[in-house]
C-alpha cells in the first residue's frame, strides 16, 4: 500500500543538531535531549562500549571493504548513476507524487462513495424490512382517506381502531406518525358526521351510522345524545321564530316557567297558515325521519343519566305539543281548508301517527295524547270544514249558473206548450239538471279523493273507532249532497215558476229536471257501497220539489177542469136529448193533453203522475155531477130534471168506465151515484146515449188508457 499523505510518520521533523546522519550534528545537544536523565556512569559505561563497538566495527568494517571493494566500487559508481538519474529525473519525480496524490484523492472519494452507498443500501434493507412489517398499518392513513372520499366510514372506523389499538404498545413508538395523520382523517371524518347528526333531513338509517361511527371513533362522547340534543334545539328556534317561546304542554301542571328558548332567540315574523303549516309539518317529519327512533334509543341508553334523560323528555314533548298547537290553530279557524291543505295535514297524521313507543312510558302516554287529539278529533273537523268548504263553493256556483240561465230556462218552460210537437225532446227538460251535473261533478271530484283518502287510511287506535270515524264523514257527505239538491230544487222552482198561468208547464220542467238529476249523481254509487244503510237519491231533498211541482201542476189542471165543467156545461133545450152535452168533449179532450204533457216531460214518471191528476180529476168530475144530481131535484120542469138526470147519468157511467183506472178509491161514491140516477132514468135512452158518446170519444179513451 503506498503512503499516504495522512502518515504521521512523514510529518514527523528531527532537528538537524539531533541527527546524527547530519553535518549539523551536536554531541552536547543530542546527550542534553536524549540523555538529560542518564547518569554519568552509565554514559562512562556506554561510551566505553561504544568505544569497542566502533573499534570492532572499523575492523570489520575495514575487513568488509576490504573483502568487498570491488563490490563498493560497483555500488558507488551504481548509487553515484543513480544520484545522477535522480537529479536527471527529479521533475518526474514531482509528477509521479501529484499523480499519485490525485489518485489517491480519487481512490478515497470513491471508497467514501462507496461506503456512503453501502451505508443508505444497509439503511434501505432496514427500512423495507421494517416497512414490510409494518405495511399494513401504514397503508392504513391512505386507505382511511379512500374510505373518506368514498363515505364508507365502517371500513373507515375499523382501520382507524385497529391501528389506534397497535400504536399504543411500546415497541410500536415509530407508528405515532401514522397515527397523527390517521387521526386527522378520523377528525375530518367525524365532523361530517356530526354534520349528519344536525342534518333536518337525515334519515334514521344514516344518523344510525353516524352515530355508531363517532361512537366508535372516540373523538366526541355521547353522539346520539349530542345528535337528539341538536335536532331539538334548532326544532325549537324554528317554533320560536313562528310564535314566539315554546310552551311546555304541562308547566302548569310542574309548577314551573315556560322556557324563554333553550337556543338563540329568533326573531318571530308573521306567517301565513300555509307556511306554519308546513313548517310544522316539516318538523313533525322530522320525527318520523329519524329523530323519533333515535330519540328512543338513546333514552334507552345505560349511560345516559337522569337528568339528561329527563331534558330529553321535556323538549321532546314540548316540541311535538307545540307543533300540535300551531297545527290545530292553523286549521280549525282558517276560513280556507283547500285539497292541498288536506293533502298536506295527511302526510303529518301519517307521519305522527307512525311514531312507535318510546322507551319512556311518560312521554308514550303524553304521544298517544297528542295522536288521539290531533289525528282523531283534529282530523275529523279538517275533513269536515273541508267538505263544507266545498259544499259552500257548489253553492255559490250553482247559484251563479241559474242567475246566469234562469231567465233562459224560464222563458223556454213558457214556450214550451208551442213547441213539444217537434220530434226531439225540449232542452229545457234536462237543460238546469246539466248544469247542475257539472256543479254536482265537480263538488264530488273535490271531495271523493279526501274522503277515500281519510277512510282507506285508518288512523284512529281501534277498529271501531275508525268505524264511527268514517261513519261521520259519510254522514256529512250525505247532509251535504242533500243541502246542494235542496238549492238545486228551490232555486229552480223559484226562477222557471214564475209563469203561474194554469196552462204553465213549468212545474212540470222542475220535475222533468229533478227527476234527470239522479241519473247523474253517481256518487250515490260510491255512498251505497260504503254505507250499510242505502241512500236513495230521491229521498235527499228532491222529493219534496218534485211533490211540490207535480202538486201545483195538478191543482191548476183540476182548477182549470172545475171552470171548464162550470163555463162549458149545457142546459136544457126542448127536443136535444139525442145529443151527448159537448163539454164532455171539452174534459176528455183536457185530460188527454194533459196527459200527454205529463208523458212528454216526464216519460219515466209518467203512470204514477198521470194516476195522480186523473185521481183528482175524476173525484172533481164525481163531486160536479154530484151536485148537480142534487141540483136536478130542485127543477120545476120535471122534462129538464128528467134530461139533467139522462145525461148526468150517461156522463157518470161514461166517466166511470173512462177513468176506471182512476176512481178506485172513489168507486163507491160513482156507483152510489149512478144507481141513485138510474131509478130516475130510462135505460135504453141512457145505453143509446153512452154508446154514441163511447163511439164519439174512442180516440180519447185510448190515448187516456195508455
Amino acid at each position: 500500500m503506498l503512503p499516504s499523505d495522512d502518515d504521521d510518520f512523514l510529518k514527523e521533523t528531527i532537528d538537524p543538531k539531533l541527527d546524527m546522519n547530519s553535518v549539523e550534528f551536536n554531541a552536547t545537544a543530542f546527550l542534553a535531549a536524549k540523555h538529560a536523565d542518564t547518569k554519568y556512569a552509565g554514559l562512562v559505561a556506554e561510551l566505553e562500549t561504544l568505544k569497542r563497538s566502533t573499534s570492532d566495527k572499523t575492523e570489520q568494517l575495514k575487513a568488509l571493504v576490504a573483502s568487498h571493494f570491488d563490490q563498493y566500487l560497483s555500488c558507488h559508481e551504481a548509487i553515484r548513476e543513480v544520484s545522477d538519474e535522480i537529479r536527471a529525473h527529479e521533475s518526474d519525480s514531482e509528477r509521479l507524487t501529484t499523480a499519485f496524490r490525485s489518485l489517491k484523492s480519487t481512490a478515497d472519494k470513491t471508497l467514501s462513495l462507496m461506503l456512503q452507498r453501502c451505508e443508505e443500501q444497509r439503511k434501505t434493507r432496514h427500512a423495507l424490512a421494517v416497512l414490510a412489517r409494518y405495511r399494513s398499518f401504514f397503508e392504513i392513513p391512505s386507505r382511511m382517506r379512500a374510505s373518506l372520499a368514498k363515505k364508507d366510514y365502517v371500513k373507515l372506523v375499523e382501520d382507524f381502531v385497529h391501528l389506534k389499538g397497535h400504536a399504543g404498545k411500546a415497541s410500536m413508538a415509530l407508528l405515532k406518525p401514522v397515527l397523527d395523520a390517521a387521526t386527522k382523517t378520523a377528525m375530518t371524518a367525524n365532523d361530517e358526521l356530526l354534520h349528519v347528526l344536525g342534518d333536518p333531513d337525515a334519515v334514521y338509517c344514516d344518523q344510525k351510522q353516524a352515530i355508531s361511527v363517532v361512537d366508535a371513533l372516540g373523538i366526541t362522547p355521547k353522539p346520539s345524545l349530542l345528535c337528539v340534543k341538536t335536532q331539538l334545539a334548532d326544532m325549537e328556534r324554528i317554533l320560536t321564530s313562528l310564535s314566539g317561546p315554546v310552551v311546555p304542554i304541562d308547566a302548569k301542571a310542574r309548577g314551573v316557567k315556560p322556557k324563554e328558548t333553550r337556543s338563540a332567540p329568533a326573531a318571530v315574523v308573521a306567517r301565513s297558515s300555509a307556511e306554519i303549516i308546513a313548517d310544522c309539518g316539516r318538523l313533525v317529519r322530522r320525527f318520523e325521519r329519524g329523530l323519533w327512533p333515535v330519540l328512543c334509543d338513546t333514552m334507552a341508553l345505560s349511560t345516559l343519566s337522569a337528568t339528561e334523560q329527563e331534558a330529553l323528555h321535556t323538549s321532546a314533548a314540548d316540541v311535538l305539543a307545540t307543533c300540535v298547537r300551531h297545527l290545530r290553530e292553523q286549521t280549525l279557524y282558517t276560513t280556507q281548508v283547500s285539497a292541498e291543505m288536506i293533502g298536506s295535514l295527511h302526510t303529518i297524521f301519517l307521519a305522527l301517527d307512525s311514531l312507535r313507543p318510546c322507551p319512556d312510558s311518560v312521554l308514550t302516554a303524553k304521544l298517544d295524547v297528542l295522536k288521539v287529539t290531533f289525528c282523531g278529533q283534529v282530523r275529523l273537523d279538517v275533513v269536515l270544514a273541508f267538505f263544507a268548504a266545498a259544499t259552500h263553493t257548489a253553492e255559490a256556483r250553482w247559484s251563479t249558473s241559474v242567475e246566469t240561465h234562469g231567465a233562459a230556462w224560464a222563458a223556454a218552460a213558457a214556450s214550451l206548450q208551442d213547441t213539444m210537437h217537434s220530434a226531439d225532446r225540449a232542452d229545457v227538460l234536462e237543460a238546469a239538471a246539466a248544469v247542475f251535473d257539472s256543479t254536482l261533478s265537480e263538488w264530488w271530484r273535490t271531495l271523493q279523493p279526501v274522503l277515500t283518502q281519510a277512510i282507506e287510511t285508518n288512523l284512529s287506535p281501534t277498529d271501531a273507532a275508525h268505524d264511527a270515524f268514517c261513519m261521520v264523514l259519510l254522514q256529512s257527505v250525505v247532509a251535504h249532497g242533500q243541502t246542494l239538491l235542496a238549492l238545486f230544487g228551490t232555486l229552480l222552482s223559484a226562477d222557471v215558476l214564475v209563469d203561474d198561468a194554469p196552462s204553465s208547464l213549468a212545474s212540470l220542467v222542475v220535475v222533468a229536471n229533478c227527476l234527470a238529476v239522479p241519473r247523474r249523481a253517481g256518487f250515490v254509487g260510491f255512498l251505497n257501497a260504503m254505507m250499510e244503510s242505502k241512500v236513495d237519491v230521491r229521498s235527499l231533498s228532491l222529493s219534496s220539489t218534485i211533490l211540490e211541482c207535480g202538486k201545483r201542476f195538478h191543482e191548476s189542471r183540476v182548477a182549470l177542469l172545475s171552470a171548464t165543467l162550470d163555463d162549458e156545461e149545457s142546459f136544457y133545450v126542448p127536443e136535444s136529448s139525442t145529443e151527448v152535452r159537448p163539454y164532455v168533449f171539452s174534459v176528455l179532450y183536457h185530460l188527454v193533453t194533459w196527459r200527454s204533457h205529463v208523458a212528454y216531460c216526464i216519460p219515466l214518471e209518467t203512470e204514477s203522475h198521470v194516476e195522480s191528476l186523473l185521481s183528482q180529476c175524476a173525484d172533481q168530475l164525481q163531486h160536479f155531477l154530484a151536485g148537480r144530481a142534487e141540483d136536478a131535484n130542485s127543477c120545476a120542469s120535471s122534462d129538464e130534471a128528467q134530461w139533467q138526470r139522462t145525461h148526468l147519468h150517461v156522463e157518470a157511467s161514461f166517466f166511470k168506465k173512462t177513468l176506471a183506472a182512476f176512481v178506485s178509491k172513489n168507486a163507491t161514491a160513482w156507483d152510489t151515484l149512478i144507481k141513485r140516477l138510474s131509478a130516475h132514468t130510462s135505460s135504453n135512452e141512457v145505453a143509446d146515449l153512452l154508446s154514441q158518446v163511447e163511439l164519439q170519444t174512442q180516440m180519447y179513451r185510448l190515448s187516456l188508457m195508455k
